[in-house]
């Protein structure tokens, strides 16, 4: 799970906006940068008190108490939920992961479970076909009709083994996509 967080570029969206709006706190407490505005004139300005040559102003504003303290509040309760927000998608991208894996587990024991009983209706079968065969008869009917509900049982266990494997072949590269793992590479329950 940590793989797939660590890989996953929603998570890593969300952990770089938490780091850029914590680096906005110091910035909202901070005074805002002073303006100079500076001004020649082409021909002098004529003044009571002289003439005027250039006109160069300094300004420095300063907010009413409390507001830079509210500012940098304000941005980190912002920050704190932007880190919400990153751990929820984390959170998300760990449900994702697990829900898939426990949905191949599940494919993978129900494939071999199918396989399993393959295997013992087919000894059934045989059984069933070496009493067929056996001169009794009083058991010929049924035993005919206990191959071929038998064989049909097989049939459709194989039709879903079938299927099965359809839908792992669907769950298999979602899962590796999430741990971002290369396309070759196997997948262990």
């Amino acid at each position: 799970m940590e793989t797939a967080a660590s890989n996953n570029p929603s998570v890593l969206q969300k952990f770089t906006e938490y780091q850029a709006a914590l680096k906005k706190i110091p910035q909202a407490g901070s005074l805002p940068d002073p303006l100079l505005d500076m001004g020649v004139f082409i021909t002098p300005m004529e003044l009571i008190g002289g003439k005027q040559m250039a006109d160069i102003k300094l300004m420095q504003m300063f907010p009413w108490f409390g507001v830079l303290k509210n500012a940098k509040d304000e941005m980190s309760l912002m920050a704190k939920a932007k880190f919400e927000l990153f751990r929820d998608t984390r959170l998300q991208v760990y449900y994702d992961v697990q829900r898939t894996w426990y949905e191949l587990f599940l494919l993978r024991k129900d494939i071999s479970i199918s396989e399993n009983n393959i295997e013992i209706l087919r000894t059934i079968e045989k059984l069933a076909l070496i009493k067929y065969k056996a001169p009794n008869p009083g058991i010929s009917g049924s035993g005919l009709s206990d191959l071929y509900r038998i064989q049909i049982e097989t049939g459709d266990l194989i039709n879903n083994i079938a299927s099965l494997k359809s839908r792992e072949q669907t769950i298999v590269p979602r899962y590796k996509g999430y741990l971002n793992r290369p396309p070759g590479s196997a997948v262990y329950t």
